[in-house]
């Protein structure tokens, strides 16, 4: 009886001992989550405001590039202001991202110990558009040596009033130059724009989750 009795005790303490464990393991892993995830609401915060910047430069960009193309449409005197358009077209600020969180965890494997499965799939969606971004800014290098390659001649940038050849002011290709230009620019704010939404929704799904 008193064998039986301490198998019983041995066998008790054995399951606490089990079950500490599995409670230590699973405050652990979701302090870590935490971590992961307040560190991920910093990031994208920065994103964010990273991307009302761009954004902002880009839209100021666009309607100075449709403002442009309008006026070459009415042939109003384009000559004051041309290279002024090309040199900001030139000067167009880049997409940086903070993904430091984001890196941690997929190079971790970390993903599982986020336990909220919408978290999950938007951080996957947001995280994946950094690449589309690069994509559209790749494209923008390309358009901005064009530019530059066809006005780099004619216009001084230091002096973006004088113009050496104003031939270019009556040329087909300044107008298809700067169409393609506004083209570009405006698919660029729809990629940021999508970022933007997708990184908000993410940041307010985390803030919830923390918060419950």
């Amino acid at each position: 009886l008193n064998k039986c009795f301490d198998l019983i005790v041995v066998i008790h303490g054995n399951i606490f001992a089990f079950d500490l464990d599995v409670f230590k393991q699973n405050n652990d892993a979701r302090s870590l989550e935490r971590f992961y995830l307040e560190n991920m609401m910093e990031d994208l915060e920065l994103d964010i405001q990273e991307y009302n910047e761009n954004m902002t430069e880009l839209e100021t960009d666009r309607k100075k590039v449709f403002d442009f193309i309008g006026r070459i449409e009415k042939n109003e005197d384009i000559s004051d202001s041309l290279g002024l358009v090309v040199y900001n077209l030139m000067s167009t600020k880049t997409f940086e991202g903070h993904r430091n969180a984001f890196s941690t965890i997929m190079n971790g494997n970390g993903l599982s110990l986020i336990r909220d499965e919408e978290i999950r799939n938007l951080m996957l969606e947001h995280y994946r558009l950094y690449a589309a971004i690069e994509r559209s800014e790749s494209k923008h290098e390309t358009i901005v040596s064009k530019i530059h390659d066809y006005f780099g001649m004619y216009i001084d940038y230091n002096h973006v009033q004088n113009i050496k050849d104003r031939s270019l002011l009556q040329n087909i290709q300044t107008k298809n130059l700067f169409t393609l230009s506004a083209i570009h620019l405006q698919a660029s704010l729809w990629r940021y724009d999508e970022s933007h939404q997708k990184a908000k929704a993410l940041h307010e799904s985390i803030k919830s989750y923390l918060s419950r």
